[in-house]
């Protein structure tokens, strides 16, 4: 299951005191877009503050026909956006996303990731479409998971949507789009969208949904034929 977002205003919110946004952090997330319109950004997960409009997110952005993963990080003395390839993401398929930054430095750059299915990840290659200065702006008074408030809204479904305090490898992202539940250092927040958006992190950083419906439409996890004791721990961790 997921939950499905109408691409007009139905979100996920957590809007109780989030902590500090961490300066190294990995977003990862299912996501199966319905349709593109022509928004810049349709919200995948990320952290916004409505006094200033800071932003940090990973969005799945209109390019060309189809679409492609951005990331966009607010610096005290710029505003950065890197994009994957234009054409990676299509309507009415599901695909296993993550982008992972050390921002400590404004120098590094991140890493965009896409799982085709229940094929390959891959390390997308990234073109930095604003560069970044000075120190990543880590205070924010809200994190979202298909809009942005009412902006910024996502068209399709989303699932397992985790925020990590670290950069986390390639291989252990492929884990935890494979098995979610799997990687659990430096989880900070971990909204399943099975059966609600509460947090299953242990954090208690339960998300509030506006107006998205959760329906059978599941992201096709793991890869290959699994043995039987494979299945069980799979039901075990992610409850289905």
């Amino acid at each position: 299951m997921s939950y499905n977002f109408d691409g007009v205003d139905d979100r996920i919110g957590f809007e109780s005191s989030p902590p500090t946004f961490p300066t190294a952090f990995t977003i990862v997330a299912w996501i199966k877009p319905d349709a593109f319109s022509g928004s810049s950004r349709s919200t995948v997960f990320c952290a916004y503050d409505s006094s200033n409009g800071n932003l940090i997110g990973l969005f799945a952005t209109p390019a060309g026909d189809t679409g492609s993963l951005k990331l966009e990080v607010t610096f005290s003395g710029a505003f950065a956006r890197w994009q994957a390839p234009n054409d990676e993401i299509a309507t009415g398929e599901w695909y296993g996303v993550a982008a992972a930054l050390d921002a400590s430095s404004a120098a590094n750059d991140p890493s965009l990731y896409r799982k085709t299915g229940s094929g390959a990840i891959s390390n997308r290659s990234v073109t930095e479409l604003l560069s970044p200065s000075g120190s990543i702006v880590t205070s924010y008074d809200g994190w979202w998971s298909g809009a942005v408030s009412s902006s910024y809204a996502f068209d399709g479904r989303i699932a397992y949507v985790r925020l990590y305090n670290r950069v986390l490898t390639q291989t252990e992202i492929d884990n935890e789009l494979t098995t979610p539940g799997t990687v659990t250092s430096g989880l900070l927040v971990a909204w399943n969208c099975q059966t609600n958006a509460n947090d299953s992190s242990g954090n208690s950083r339960n998300g509030t949904v506006s107006g998205a419906t959760i329906d059978g439409d599941n992201p096709p996890l793991g890869t290959g034929v699994k043995t039987l004791f494979q299945r069980r721990m799979r039901r075990f961790i992610v409850g289905v």
